[in-house]
């Protein structure tokens, strides 16, 4: 028993020292109020303390709020329609300020007693969104672990409660980007989920309210996950005779059902009356042209996808999938377990925006860890008590989980991950490396390995350089250049036409550009693109294309490579390599030409197109 303990306890004193360890070299640093988070949490500053409910959009000038909100808030206008009031609403349901509710009092009453703004956007407020998201998140998993307890031994039950947090997006998610609805739904539904098999042994009138303003909150939180109240009704059930006894169950309780019932309307009721006021009914839709396709989920993508696929990175929950092998052993909710899973699956991936860009995996199924911790633990008690050999596998497995989780997650906290714009053959790549190249940068664009070996050059295709004009400008480091201007596409590129006897037995096109980033301020998704593209007959046989404003500078092994990095006033090459397609044909048109995504300027000294094998 002592040695359990001990294994328990060592178990949960790695898993804090990594939270800690992590939190405070990169989560104290994270900002929270940007996005989704914002979006959610504008109901408390702009409820307690500007009453500026029909008027979301605009926020007090005097106030000392930083720019940045004042950026996200007037962006409104551009990403809601008016509704048919005339007025703005927040597509977003109040369900996250609500569960901010209490950090945000403590928050202001610091700012008044200290004599600070108070004005809902200071730095307390930041720490205290923060902190929400830790708390609920260890809430979450306390309750996920009183859950498996119902299942499994203490020893099982602990570890799985710290494979979740270390091996999943959840920690990216409680430690830092905070603010979003998933931790609090995580907490949420691991308390619905305690109360269901709660009210099935003790049935109180107490369990029946508390259960009832839980699904409330759940829904105003995140209206979808409404369906977790298909683990109650489907708890207990697995033969004849136990439907015949759920059936008695919801007979002889249908009092503290409709009570329950009751609870559950009473949420919902302040988002009812937001909406009469700002929409002119009780019932509005306010994602406007963000909808759901019933019609083509894109399952297999949500799930494996290297673009925020759940399963690519967090691969310890394949064992929960497998787990309904030993459906017997939690028999009592695997009914449930099986289907609701793959309804709220569909659901899901069925949203316009199945990969749920920003964020670090699949978000949406952090919300029901709690359910899939508990054939996680069948599972792994299962085959820890079975064969060394099975045992060794399955720890390796953990470890393996773990390891790549913190590695992708300390990646993506430095810079050096877009977990929704990555590729499988970036994050293989990259794997448990401590600082990105040049050619990562580029291997992410391309999509194609880089040769590692030295080329030997073929012919070159063709160039542009305006070291040779007589009228281009000259920059103060005295290199001539082309300005680019506002146009999309700029009147600079190169279009060759293929002929057989120059490619001989080319393998590579090297695609190169001389560049200047001229301003501060870019976007990841409106960065210059450097296009090398293939046409027969105003067909695209191939189109391959890097993103230049990140890796002007970065060619230099000395320089700190970031993904989202960009040097401004620096000149740089860009080059990158392409592999010739087999099957071209004479007068098959080659172009390479600089894609203006963003309409913003860029300097410009020289492009070339040449052939290597």
């Amino acid at each position: 028993m002592r040695k359990i303990f001990s294994i328990q306890n060592s178990l949960l004193t790695i898993a804090i020292a990594i939270s800690i360890s992590f939190f405070a070299k990169y989560g104290q640093k994270s900002y929270p109020f940007y996005g989704d988070a914002l979006g959610y949490y504008l109901y408390l500053p702009s409820t307690l303390l500007f009453q500026n409910l029909k008027h979301i959009e605009s926020l007090p000038i005097d106030k000392g709020i930083d720019g940045s909100i004042f950026h996200y808030t007037s962006n409104i206008p551009n990403l809601n329609p008016k509704s048919p009031t005339g007025l703005y609403v927040n597509q977003y349901w109040y369900g996250v300020a609500l569960m901010e509710l209490p950090f945000f009092a403590i928050a202001h009453t610091y700012e008044l007693i200290r004599g600070l703004p108070a004005n809902g956007y200071t730095a307390t407020y930041v720490l205290w969104v923060k902190l929400s998201s830790i708390v609920y998140g260890f809430l979450g998993l306390f309750f996920t672990y009183k859950i498996l307890l119902h299942f499994t031994k203490p020893l099982y039950a602990t570890l799985v409660t710290c494979i979740i947090l270390l091996a999943s997006n959840l920690f990216w998610f409680m430690f830092y980007q905070s603010g979003m609805s998933h931790i609090p739904l995580f907490f949420l539904y691991a308390v619905f989920i305690f109360l269901t098999i709660k009210v099935h042994t003790v049935p109180k009138w107490s369990t029946f309210i508390l259960m009832g303003f839980i699904l409330g909150i759940i829904t105003v939180v995140r209206p979808t996950d409404i369906l977790c109240l298909l683990i109650p009704l489907l708890y207990g059930i697995y033969d004849r005779e136990s439907l015949l006894q759920k059936k008695n169950f919801l007979t002889n309780h249908y009092n503290k059902i409709s009570v329950a019932l009751l609870c559950f309307c009473l949420v919902l009721i302040p988002q009812l009356l937001y909406w009469k006021m700002t929409a002119g009914s009780y019932f509005y839709y306010s994602y406007g042209n963000q909808t759901f396709n019933w019609s083509k989920p894109e399952i297999i993508k949500g799930l494996i996808s290297p673009s925020n696929g759940w399963l690519f990175y967090s691969p310890v929950f394949i064992i929960s999938i497998l787990g309904l092998v030993y459906f017997r052993k939690f028999k009592s909710i695997a009914l449930a377990y099986s289907l609701f899973f793959p309804l709220y699956i569909y659901v899901i991936y069925c949203w316009y925006c199945y990969n749920y860009i920003n964020g670090f995996g699949s978000r949406p199924m952090i919300h029901v860890y709690a359910l899939l911790a508990i054939p996680l633990a069948v599972v792994l008690s299962t085959v820890l008590e079975s064969a060394k050999i099975k045992k060794t596998i399955m720890l390796f497995f953990l470890v393996l989980c773990v390891s790549v989780n913190l590695a992708k997650t300390y990646q993506q906290a430095r810079g050096d991950l877009l977990s929704e714009d990555s590729t499988y053959l970036f994050n293989f790549q990259t794997l448990f490396r401590s600082h990105l190249r040049y050619n990562d940068l580029v291997v992410l664009d391309v999509k194609q390995r880089q040769p590692k070996k030295e080329l030997k050059w073929i012919a070159n295709l063709g160039s542009i350089n305006y070291n040779d004009s007589l009228q281009a400008p000259r920059d103060t480091f005295g290199i001539k250049y082309y300005a680019m201007d506002q146009s999309e596409f700029p009147n600079i590129n190169l279009h060759i036409p293929y002929q057989k006897d120059v490619f001989k037995d080319a393998r590579y096109f090297k695609c190169n550009g001389y560049f200047k980033n001229p301003i501060g301020f870019y976007d990841w998704y409106q960065n210059h693109l450097l296009v090398l593209s293939i046409q027969r007959n105003n067909e695209n046989l191939l189109w391959r294309a890097i993103k230049i404003n990140n890796k002007v500078g970065v060619t230099d092994t000395s320089k700190e490579v970031h993904l989202q990095k960009y040097r401004d006033n620096l000149w740089g090459y860009t080059p990158f390599f392409v592999e010739v397609p087999k099957g071209l044909r004479d007068n098959d048109e080659i172009q390479l030409f600089i894609w203006n995504v963003g309409k913003q300027e860029l300097f410009v000294n020289s492009l070339s197109l040449q052939l290597y094998k």
